[in-house]
């Protein structure tokens, strides 16, 4: 599980147009329809082996980062022994770490200041978090149940949160006045985001049930009623409950 109140995601706001992109609609509510990009070299967890004197990056700090990676459209090359995935797929991560309101972020997670997901003490526990991956107990195999969920295409990126991944980030967006459809290239998943009230009893599912009001020029959703298993290697409660903050750019 994870402490919700100690986490901000900043990447549903980072999204760049591709086409179309934000008017003013009659109503003054900006229109977001359009093809849509979040793909970027930051991660959702600032990675260990990125050294940072901040939660923001220096300009210097993120060339190091991206300078060996552009080779690859933002993936690291594989290491010695490694079967080269990076190298033998379409990789499509932008052209650089995200800037979010003049930062370089060296994750999407901006709270807590050190970019991890502040999971609960039994999770880390669980988890085996606090230990080197290779002390870690083996990952069991036996059943595709075990699997992580990503692994078995069952979460579409346009679920919460919306995380760039290496491939695949471009959404397109369709608005109109009772509801706003995020339609993603990943796995090709739509989610209805109603801008009415919700059914209180609806069937859990991988994408939850959106609904979404405005306050001013911001879209804000709630996404009740996701599945409880979020990932296979992430355990969550048992009702998840994701809120987002889409900012118009």
């Amino acid at each position: 599980m994870i402490n919700r109140r100690r986490m901000f995601v900043a990447g549903a706001a980072a999204c760049a147009g591709l086409r179309g992109g934000a008017t003013r609609a009659a109503s003054a509510r900006p229109d977001l329809t359009g093809v849509w990009s979040n793909a970027t070299y930051t991660d959702l967890q600032r990675p260990k082996e990125l050294k940072a004197s901040g939660s923001a990056l220096t300009a210097a700090e993120a060339e190091a980062w991206e300078k060996p990676r552009r080779a690859l459209n933002g993936m690291p090359a594989s290491k010695d022994g490694e079967v080269g995935q990076a190298e033998s797929e379409f990789n499509d991560r932008g052209t650089g770490l995200l800037s979010f309101n003049g930062e370089i972020r060296s994750a999407l997670i901006v709270q807590p200041l050190d970019g991890k997901i502040p999971f609960q003490k039994w999770v880390r526990e669980k988890l085996e978090l606090d230990k080197e991956r290779s002390d870690r107990a083996p990952t069991p195999l036996d059943n595709p149940e075990q699997r992580d969920t990503d692994e078995r295409c069952l979460i579409s990126a346009s679920s919460v949160p919306m995380i760039p991944g290496p491939d695949t980030n471009i959404y397109q967006f369709v608005q109109t006045a009772d509801a706003f459809a995020i339609v993603s290239e990943k796995y090709h998943d739509t989610r209805i985001v109603r801008f009415t009230e919700s059914d209180p009893r609806p069937v859990p599912s991988w994408l939850g049930q959106s609904v979404g009001h405005w306050a001013g020029t911001t879209l804000f959703v709630e996404n009740p009623w996701l599945r409880t298993r979020l990932r296979a290697s992430q355990p969550a409660s048992q009702r998840p409950h994701a809120s987002a903050r889409d900012f118009h750019p």
